[in-house]
């Protein structure tokens, strides 16, 4: 689903904004004729929309209480502009930044100015990172990347980029993600953009290691229901892998080998996998299985909407869960070689 990020235009005559509580947003992004969207933070409906001309633009609104947005070129934030734009008072300035090309990075307000040194100083180590040389080096951008996130989020916590860099950090669990929240001022607390964050981490906060699975009942290829605490209960199950997968993603059928792997490795000591599709057409989901051989448990209600997918958080494929006999979700999001390890050491 679409998420978070924004551009931003640039320049009021000679004073900038006349009234204190607005933002304009103005700047050049190529050269070519193309509407800009603007979204709030995970917000579906676009706030504005702006046809360019030859690349140009402007924009303005309402600022008076702060916020996260994304200027796009697309929609369904799949095109070649994403980025982020904080909707505070004054002129914004969206354009290709000198210090890192190819990036479009806004500026000219205080929250995107700090936005844009964290931007460029991330990219730095991004670039350091694709030319490493060793697994050493690797791991020490990593380790650079978390830190530089982690100092700008403690030094922030009275403002709306500290709340973008808890968004950017990604490898926190739903319980980490919600301690987070509790420190940041009890005025940032009440902000949308954290308010909307934490119904988020409740919400996920069911799936991690150490809950409970939830129910699930859908449709298998002959139409027939197929409850996951059914597989749970069968005697012969010891560990039931959750799966879920689409046949239209390239990494879902990637990983078809290494679940084909481990489920002939141990299906007879007690594995057995439960997979969930995202499909909407039956008759691809059905060819989608018998050309990759995923000949286990598959159920999917062939609909736009999966109640299973919501009822688990998912947001994007592949996911998956790995569930004791007792309903426990005991670890998440394994693949390949780290599937097959964590089964070796389970049967």
């Amino acid at each position: 689903m679409k998420r978070f990020l924004l551009p931003v235009l640039a320049a009021i005559a000679l004073c900038g904004c006349a009234d204190p509580n607005r933002y304009v947003i103005e700047g050049q992004i190529g050269g070519e004729d193309r509407t800009l969207y603007l979204y709030l933070f995970q917000d579906d409906t676009p706030l504005a929309t702006v046809d360019t001309h030859e690349g140009r633009f402007r924009l303005e609104g309402d600022a008076g209480i702060p916020a996260i947005s994304i200027l796009c070129d697309d929609p369904d934030m799949e095109g070649d502009l994403l980025t982020v734009v904080f909707l505070e008072p004054g002129t914004i300035t969206v354009a290709e930044d000198d210090q890192a090309p190819g990036m479009v990075l806004a500026s000219g307000t205080e929250l995107n100015d700090s936005y844009r040194h964290y931007s460029i100083a991330q990219s730095r180590l991004l670039d350091a990172w694709g030319s490493g040389s060793s697994e050493e080096e690797l791991l020490c951008t990593m380790d650079s990347l978390s830190e530089l996130t982690r100092a700008n989020l403690e030094a922030n916590r009275d403002n709306l980029f500290g709340v973008m860099m808890l968004i950017e950090s990604s490898d926190l669990s739903a319980r980490e993600i919600l301690d987070e929240i509790d420190r940041f001022s009890e005025h940032m607390q009440q902000t949308d953009e954290l308010t909307r964050l934490r119904e988020q981490a409740e919400g996920d906060l069911g799936t991690e290691s150490g809950y409970s699975c939830s129910e699930i009942v859908l449709p298998d290829m002959e139409g027939s229901d197929v409850s996951l605490f059914s597989v749970l209960d069968d005697p012969g199950n010891q560990y039931v892998l959750l799966d879920f997968w689409a046949s239209w993603n390239d990494e879902c059928m990637d990983e078809a080998a290494g679940l084909t792997t481990a489920y002939e490795a141990f299906h007879d000591r007690g594995f057995e996998i439960y997979g969930v599709s995202l499909d909407d057409d039956y008759e691809q989901w059905f060819n989608a299985i018998v050309e990759s051989g995923m000949l286990w448990i598959q159920v999917c209600p062939c609909e736009e909407t999966n109640p299973a997918a919501e009822e688990y958080g998912i947001e994007s494929v592949p996911a998956n869960f790995l569930i004791d006999k007792e309903g426990r979700i005991i670890a998440r999001d394994l693949y390949g070689e780290a599937l097959y390890e964590k089964l070796s050491e389970l049967l």
